[in-house]
């Protein structure tokens, strides 16, 4: 839905979450299973950083090297069953996905289709048939999108930033409020950026349903263009849409500049901050090189 001066995220997500809502078992079950995949995802690292530590004890003398090479198997071990573990949850996982992206693609599609159908004569005069399934593809094309954004690309990295953000500060808080600054600043310029994408995609999507609509209209009614000798005014006119919506696709992809560079200065000066204040840490004792090695590696996962 969308106003004349903004678009209704929220009356949006409603009409998403009425098509999503008969499948919500399959949308909380993807979220819990994402939930342990990041927690597991740390773990790598947390391993990571007993190896290196383990290590330094033994080049210091502490450990003989059958004592280190035993410890190191079991690390290797713990390793082989998380890495069992989470394959086993990413094959269930995109199981359930599948399933669910097509039950909303079903839903969504049958849903539009039997409100076009129940509206009057006069809407459909007025509107080409073009446009109306230019609509019904975008549609379905866009809950899918949206069902895979909210299971996935959405729930999962709060996830992984809480995780990553508990699992930094046991170990030095400094590090930790360097990487909720991050989060935070990404967060908010992603959101400024985005909503102004949004409404750029909005036009593009108005001009490419009146393109599709010019098109389905001088197909179905070929014989008359040819008849007249309308050729060439017609492609002016389809000239005419395809410049407008790939001036508004330009418009549109131009903001991932902002966005990049945005992006990529802000985890850089970040990560410059907490690799500073981690090895600050280790040169007066306060972790051990292992944690370094943890605390940097664990806030990369969360970049990732």
């Amino acid at each position: 839905m969308v106003g004349k001066d903004k678009i209704h995220f929220k009356e949006n997500f409603k009409l998403f979450w009425k098509i999503v809502k008969p499948e919500k078992k399959y949308v909380f079950l993807l979220l819990f299973m994402a939930l342990i995949v990041e927690v597991l995802m740390i773990a790598d690292n947390l391993l990571v950083k007993w190896i290196v530590d383990y290590g330094n004890g033994y080049v210091a003398g502490i450990y003989l090297g059958e004592e280190i090479l035993r410890i190191f198997v079991l690390i290797l071990s713990v390793f082989f069953g998380i890495v069992l573990i989470r394959s086993t949850l990413r094959f269930f996982q995109l199981h359930i996905r599948n399933r669910l992206m097509s039950k909303v693609d079903f839903n969504t599609k049958n849903e539009y289709f039997s409100k076009v159908l129940d509206l009057d004569y006069e809407f459909h005069t007025k509107n080409k048939s073009g446009e109306l399934i230019s609509r019904l593809n975008r549609g379905a094309a866009g809950c899918v999108s949206l069902t895979e954004l909210v299971t996935q690309r959405l729930f999962a990295p709060v996830f992984s930033l809480i995780v990553v953000l508990f699992s930094i500060a046991y170990f030095d808080i400094v590090p930790a409020i360097i990487t909720v600054g991050v989060g935070l600043a990404i967060i908010i310029f992603s959101w400024h950026i985005f909503t102004r994408q949004a409404k750029v995609k909005v036009k593009h999507n108005e001009f490419l349903d009146r393109e599709k609509g010019f098109v389905s209209n001088i197909i179905s009614s070929f014989e008359a263009v040819k008849f007249f000798g309308k050729e060439k005014n017609v492609k002016n006119k389809h000239k005419g849409y395809t410049k407008k919506s790939k001036q508004f696709f330009i418009k549109f992809n131009d903001y991932y500049r902002i966005y990049t560079l945005l992006m990529s200065f802000t985890l850089g000066i970040g990560t410059i901050l907490l690799l500073y204040f981690s090895l600050r840490s280790f040169v007066v004792g306060n972790i051990t090189i292992g944690t370094v090695v943890f605390i940097f590696t664990t806030f990369g996962r969360m970049i990732g």
